[in-house]
């Protein structure tokens, strides 16, 4: 196994933020992965380059929604791409709106430090944990559509699912739900737990087909089922080492821009998100040269 890691990136636009999180990244120790989402029709690998790390792109460009299994799909097939290259001591899963905010010397020193661990994190509060055993215990199908769909068909067929699960519901009863819990699906994982993904991706991806939000699910409910002793710090709410700013009741965290600049560098945590080069490309021209600056010194 190569003692090096594998950045694995999902990317589906921006091709700003992209080059700017390759660059970091970019180095002896570490080669990259990147899946370009079907729907970035104006994606041009040329626009890409490395000056160090491996640069592979999957075989396969999917169309992944946001909910849907086709999420959980694309990550495996970053994590078996990134194994065909022979195996590295962990396998971190970025979007292309991530960005690092430590240098590469420190993030390998932490991951030597901990070798081993998988650095997963879970919600554990009641509302989390009704929350996902209502995405796995129904049948939600067309999550594919839940996004995307002009206003009157959405809701129609948000109707027509929904009428649909909750008949489901009540003739088969509810699907297995025990041991699943939920967290971002942005994690670091070691070789072990990469390749027992991989191994099991066939009954992982039968479980979830009609699960909702799958990809915040699978790793999670995985190893705490069959690799517990193996979570840092027990998943709680730092055990990814991602910033996040989270607002009540938003599905997913805010768009950081300069007003959360200090705080995000005086973050212990190694990698940051998310960002965006419309919203804001201040803030991530200043994380990307403070991490240079880092790496100078």
């Amino acid at each position: 196994m190569k003692t090096r890691h594998a950045y694995m990136i999902m990317a589906h636009g921006d091709l700003y933020m992209l080059q700017t999180l390759v660059h970091l990244i970019d180095d002896p120790r570490n080669d990259i992965f990147i899946h370009v989402d079907r729907k970035w029709k104006a994606f041009d690998c040329r626009k890409l380059k490395t000056k160090y790390s491996k640069l592979v792109y999957t075989a396969q460009r999917r169309d992944v929604r946001w909910g849907d299994a086709s999420m959980v799909h694309a990550e495996l097939l970053l994590m078996r791409t990134a194994i065909a290259e022979g195996g590295y001591s962990y396998y971190h899963l970025l979007s292309g709106a991530d960005l690092p905010i430590k240098s590469q010397d420190e993030i390998h020193r932490f991951f030597h430090e901990h070798a081993g661990q998988e650095f997963v994190f879970y919600w554990e509060t009641e509302a989390h944990k009704v929350d996902v055993r209502y995405k796995v215990e129904r049948y939600h199908f067309f999550m594919r559509y839940e996004r995307g769909l002009p206003r009157v068909p959405s809701i129609l067929l948000a109707k027509l699912r929904l009428s649909v699960a909750d008949l489901l519901y009540k003739v088969l009863g509810p699907r297995n739900a025990y041991g699943v819990c939920k967290g971002p699906n942005w994690v670091s994982l070691t070789d072990e737990l990469v390749r027992a993904l991989v191994r099991d991706r066939a009954q992982l991806c039968r479980r979830y087909r009609w699960t909702r939000n799958p990809d915040e699910i699978f790793v999670q409910t995985y190893i705490r089922t069959y690799h517990p002793r193996q979570l840092y710090r027990g998943g709680d709410a730092s055990a990814d080492y991602r910033y996040t700013c989270w607002q009540e009741g938003d599905p997913s965290p805010r768009t950081l821009t300069m007003a959360d600049l200090s705080v995000v560098l005086q973050s212990p945590c190694l990698f940051a998100r998310k960002f965006s080069s419309e919203v804001d490309r201040e803030v991530i021209d200043a994380i990307a040269a403070h991490v240079r600056a880092i790496e100078i010194t």
